[in-house]
C-alpha cells in the first residue's frame, strides 16, 4: 500500500512522445475504466509539467506526468476489492 501513499511522477520518453494524454493513461493504467481516467483529466488531477491538460494534450519529450496519490490506489483496485482492502486495513 505505500506506493499509494505518495505522489508519482512518470517522465516521458521519446517512443511515447506525440501520443495523447489520455491514450497514454490507458496504457499505464490498465483495468482502469476510460470514465474515470477522463474524469480526473477533466477534474485537473492529472498533471503534466505542473499544470493542466485536456485529454488531447499531445506529450513531449521530458514531460513530467504527475498522478495523485488518493487515485491511484482507487485506479488500480476495483470498488469492490478497495472495499475489501480498506476495510482490512481499518481491522489491523
Amino acid at each position: 500500500m505505500s506506493n499509494f501513499a505518495s505522489v508519482q511522477f512518470w517522465t516521458i520518453d521519446n517512443d511515447h512522445a506525440g501520443q495523447r494524454i489520455d491514450n497514454y493513461l490507458f496504457t499505464r493504467l490498465k483495468g482502469v475504466p476510460k470514465s474515470r481516467i477522463y474524469r480526473i483529466l477533466r477534474k485537473g488531477e492529472v498533471r503534466v509539467n505542473k499544470g493542466r491538460v485536456k485529454a488531447e494534450y499531445k506529450l513531449l519529450p521530458d514531460d513530467i506526468v504527475r498522478i495523485p496519490p488518493s487515485h491511484r490506489g482507487l485506479l488500480f483496485m476495483g470498488g469492490a476489492v478497495c472495499l475489501l482492502v480498506l476495510s482490512k486495513l481499518l481491522e489491523l
